[in-house]
């Protein structure tokens, strides 16, 4: 269940018509999780600065559970400050990201903890 936050002082008209769903169909592949189950959430506009201007800049927080251990975080921090980049032409040192990993049993779907929603599932081959 990740959840991409993203707070940026660009206008919400110079977004590419298809951020969300780009940005959502990266995050599945990057993450291997279900881009059904990814939420996105962005604040356009924002009276944001970095270093003292207001450059182009935004800040970003990628949560999910289970997903964020030490070797693969400079992968996932690499993969979305590019698509960043891309997308919305700021620069890596104007765009920070924080990596917010969750315990199953902290974080609610569908009614339960993903903990619970998990062990309601069939089991594999059963």
């Amino acid at each position: 269940m990740p959840l991409f936050q993203l707070s940026t002082n660009i206008s919400k008209s110079d977004f590419p018509e298809h951020f969300h769903e780009d940005l959502t169909q990266m995050l599945g592949q990057l993450l291997k999780k279900n881009p059904e189950h990814i939420t996105i959430c962005v604040s356009a506009d924002q009276f944001l600065t970095c270093g003292g201007t207001a450059e182009a800049c935004a800040f970003g927080n990628l949560a999910s559970v289970g997903s964020f251990y030490g070797k693969n975080n400079d992968g996932y921090v690499r993969a979305v400050f590019e698509f960043i980049k891309e997308k919305l032409g700021i620069e890596s040192k104007r765009f920070t990201l924080f990596l917010s990993d969750y315990p199953p049993n902290d974080v609610g779907f569908n009614g339960m903890t993903i903990d619970s929603f998990r062990r309601s599932l069939p089991a594999p081959g059963g």
